[in-house]
């Protein structure tokens, strides 16, 4: 896995000369043109060790990519990452509201809701996996420096589970954002390493947290172990009004969907990659 450089300052790795030009191209051109740029940055970028620095979308990120299929997919073709789930986002997040995002990899979902809260905002990232909670962190700070408003923001080197525990982490040194608790020893090269697992709701409660507007989980097939204890155990207050999750059910050991559809929460959206729920409270009558 490449090694991340935090001590030099956002901007010193940005593109010049025909790269940038590429660049602009992939980010506003009309489709067919923008792909074709975007191909041609990959191939260009597929084996550099040296990073990135790009502003996309408002957000200042350090890309690294040859190690993370995300990094890759959002610095050359943004306008292709998750875009109606980040659209969702940006309709049904309030400026005073509050973002969690359950595995935020490099921040590509916090940064969406981070410029888009106000001071009176609040944002939790959970991140434990050390290579990419540090580029989480580089991008947080160096869009910090450019934003007019800024909410809380929360940086946790955590992962989520069932109860206080130490769980394996399997690296996928390939993709940084395909490491998991669930995967066997053997299934990815890059080996494995130990991270500390807590409950959610356990650290919500200690966070002073008093409802969830948006809760945002993609923990590469271990949801199930992460959400539902959440959801059997949380006060009706604290239950998100939107969950956004990777559609893992093929990974799961339970009907996590079940769970939150029992929960009062109806589909509103799903791809082939994730699903979003909307909560249907009982006590105000709302859809």
């Amino acid at each position: 896995m490449t090694e991340f450089d935090d001590a030099v300052p956002f901007g010193c790795y940005a593109p010049v000369g025909l790269n940038a030009a590429l660049i602009r191209i992939s980010h506003t051109s009309p489709r067919p043109i923008a792909r074709l740029a975007a191909e041609v940055l990959r191939r260009i970028y597929a084996a550099s060790a040296q990073p990135l620095d790009l502003e996309v979308e408002g957000g200042r990120f350090r890309f690294y990519l040859a190690d993370n299929y995300t990094e890759k997919k959002y610095a050359f073709t943004p306008w292709r990452y998750d875009t109606k789930e980040r659209s969702y986002i940006r309709d049904n997040l309030p400026k005073d509201g509050v973002f969690v995002d359950v595995g935020a990899n490099v921040g590509v979902y916090s940064l969406t809701a981070a410029r888009l809260l106000g001071e009176n905002g609040r944002l939790l990232a959970f991140e434990p996996n050390p290579p990419a909670m540090a580029r989480l962190s580089f991008n947080v700070a160096a869009t910090r420096r450019i934003a007019a408003q800024w909410p809380s923001i929360e940086l946790l080197p955590l992962g989520v589970s069932s109860k206080d525990e130490c769980l394996s982490l399997h690296i996928n040194d390939h993709n940084l954002g395909n490491c998991s608790i669930t995967k066997d020893a053997g299934s990815n090269k890059g080996g494995v390493i130990n991270i500390q697992c807590r409950p959610l709701l356990d650290v919500l409660v200690e966070r002073d947290v008093s409802r969830i507007d948006i809760l945002k989980m993609d923990i590469e097939g271990a949801e199930d172990i992460a959400l539902s204890p959440f959801l059997k155990k949380a006060p009706e207050s604290l239950l998100p009004k939107h969950i956004l999750i990777e559609n893992s059910e093929h990974q799961w050991k339970m009907d996590l969907f079940g769970l939150i559809q029992e929960k009062n929460y109806r589909r509103v959206f799903r791809n082939r990659l994730n699903s979003i729920f909307k909560l249907s409270r009982k006590t105000d009558g709302s859809d």
